[in-house]
């Protein structure tokens, strides 16, 4: 096989494997979303909620201009505003989703498990990472016709990239997943049988099932993020 024929097929498999990406990864954010729809006053179901929101966000506005940069070229290289706000809004919505499922795994350790407090962070984290992503917003512009980065904001930004994105996140998601798990196994060995006319029961069953849920479901999102 010739070089521009394998690049041929490896441009029409990285095409596609987006276009799968892009299509599964919303409809698997909105049934997160539709799963939860019932839950909003539940802390955990909120965080986890947020992440789904900001990706389908993330992967809306990021995979369809790549795609389109196939065959018509980067738009980011043409508009001065569209090469600032992809990458601006990339890094906040990227940071978001990940710190959101952050905090859904330390809200299974119960501490901070209120739902004012939840509504609390996920403003606060919404305001830190629209200010705290700002630096893209301004270093990054167009160099000899292609929307990108000097060398030194592009040094710094790789440095800010390991840590904020590759470090913390998953430093965090592994330490208390692993404690969300510990508490996943406990509720599994506390659930006892119930009679039919136990209403109580019951109810502390439904509670006990809606908890497992959520747990499994945090645990899940950690082995997406920390892959």
């Amino acid at each position: 096989m010739s070089s521009s024929s394998l690049t041929l097929v490896q441009l029409q498999l990285y095409r596609y494997g987006l276009l799968t990406i892009v299509i599964f990864g919303n409809i698997g954010n909105v049934f997160i979303m539709f799963l939860f729809k019932n839950h909003w006053k539940n802390p955990c179901a909120m965080y986890l909620m947020s992440a789904a929101v900001t990706n389908i966000l993330l992967l809306t506005f990021n995979i369809p201009m790549v795609l389109y940069s196939f065959d018509y070229g980067d738009p980011a290289s043409d508009s001065m505003v569209l090469c600032k706000l992809r990458p601006y809004l990339s890094n906040v919505w990227s940071q978001m989703g990940r710190y959101f499922v952050a905090l859904a795994c330390i809200d299974r350790l119960r501490t901070f498990s209120r739902l004012s407090t939840a509504r609390y962070l996920i403003v606060i984290m919404t305001i830190v990472w629209s200010i705290a992503a700002g630096h893209s917003l301004v270093m990054t512009t167009i160099i000899d016709g292609r929307c990108g980065m000097n060398k030194l904001y592009s040094t710094i930004y790789t440095i800010y990239i390991l840590v904020f994105t590759s470090l913390i996140p998953p430093v965090t998601m592994t330490i208390f997943g692993y404690l969300t798990y510990r508490i996943m196994k406990q509720l599994r060995t506390r659930i006892q049988p119930i009679r039919n006319d136990d209403v109580s029961g019951r109810q502390s069953f439904g509670i006990a099932s809606r908890d497992r849920q959520l747990l499994t479901m945090v645990i899940t999102e950690i082995l997406v993020y920390v892959r």
